[in-house]
């Protein structure tokens, strides 16, 4: 069922999921996404006894891409090597920190922003170019 956010039996068969939604999505609501990674979380929680959110994260990470729109579009980064992501995730047992997303523009990369594993955002460093993911961090939404 794709609403319910009971997914211990994919968890305990060893399944990772990589979520990503593009703030600008005219067609799927945005915060429906991120309301449902919450009552994933919020399940574990209750399903569990301990700490929902670290019990999530050690099968699914979401991702928010601002600019982004339904799949692809929009002014901000769209393209993500997800394949990558999760291929190293299951086969490595390396958890995406954070996944770097560009902006592609007559065939040339024009901007590159981390994605940060909700819901954490990235941060501008204080300097740099603007349109580089290195002078970006992920932190804590303030």
């Amino acid at each position: 069922n794709a609403v319910d956010p009971d997914l211990r039996d994919f968890k305990n068969r060893g399944g990772k999921i990589v979520i990503y939604h593009g703030w600008a999505d005219p067609g799927v609501m945005p915060q429906r996404t991120v309301d449902f990674y919450q009552e994933m979380i919020d399940f574990a929680a209750k399903a569990h006894g301990g700490d929902g959110a670290a019990y999530t994260s050690e099968y699914s990470r979401l991702y928010m891409m601002p600019g982004m729109g339904h799949c692809r579009g929009g002014n901000g980064p769209d393209q993500a090597d997800w394949m990558t992501v999760i291929s190293g995730w299951v086969e490595q047992n390396k958890a995406p920190a954070s996944v770097v997303a560009r902006s592609v523009r007559d065939g040339k990369t024009v901007t590159t922003r981390p994605l940060c594993p909700h819901p954490q955002v990235a941060r501008y460093k204080g300097k740099g170019d603007t349109n580089d993911a290195a002078n970006f961090e992920c932190a804590a939404p303030k």
